[in-house]
């Protein structure tokens, strides 16, 4: 017989397939519009229950690049064709929005929560754009900042030498300024402690 011989029958299922393939497309989308509520308490009780193992699949699965690049595509697609529900779920998880945009962007995990005011110019964030800012070479999470702030240190070169190097230009402008012009914060217009320095 030969189905006692896997390979055979395997071959003998590709050949059938292969020459009934919109007959077995027409069944199946069928049976599905008849079991549609079977077959999808079927799947969510086996993702329940199996949770743990999908996620892995999926994360393997999404290491392949042109995986991920289908996954993107999908998901291009989905906001496209469903508008209302992406943008519904969008302005409903903030959070989760954020963070997914930072895994995208290979950003790190945050590892203390959102301040409420820049933590470089201590201006409050009201109105303002929040940005996670890291370490270039480490990918360590820094801080939270303005995105002012994060742009004028990336700007310098996102180094300590590089605003060092900006301290001291503006410590030279100053001496050499006019006393009252030095357009130090808070300089009244007159000789300052700015102004002053020699």
């Amino acid at each position: 017989m030969p189905y006692k011989d896997p390979e055979m029958a395997r071959a003998r299922e590709v050949a059938y397939r292969a020459a009934n393939l919109e007959k077995i497309r027409l069944r199946d989308a069928a049976h599905r519009a008849e079991n549609r509520e079977k077959i999808r308490l079927r799947d969510a009780a086996y993702r329940a229950a199996n949770r743990e193992a999908i996620n892995e699949r999926r994360k393997v699965w999404l290491t392949k690049p042109e995986n991920l690049e289908k996954k993107r595509a999908w998901s291009r697609k989905w906001a496209r064709a469903f508008p209302d529900k992406n943008n519904r779920w969008r302005v409903a998880n903030p959070d989760k929005m954020r963070e997914v945009g930072r895994k995208s962007r290979g950003l790190p995990k945050p590892t203390r929560p959102e301040s409420h005011a820049c933590e470089c110019c201590q201006q409050p964030f009201e109105g303002k754009r929040i940005c996670l800012d890291h370490c270039h070479i480490s990918g360590a999470f820094r801080g939270w900042l303005c995105n002012a702030c994060n742009l004028g240190i990336g700007k310098m070169g996102d180094s300590i030498e590089g605003l060092m190097n900006a301290v001291r230009y503006l410590e030279r402008a100053a001496r050499s300024a006019a006393p009252g012009t030095c357009g130090a914060p808070g300089c009244p217009g007159e000789p300052c402690g700015f102004c002053n320095r020699s």
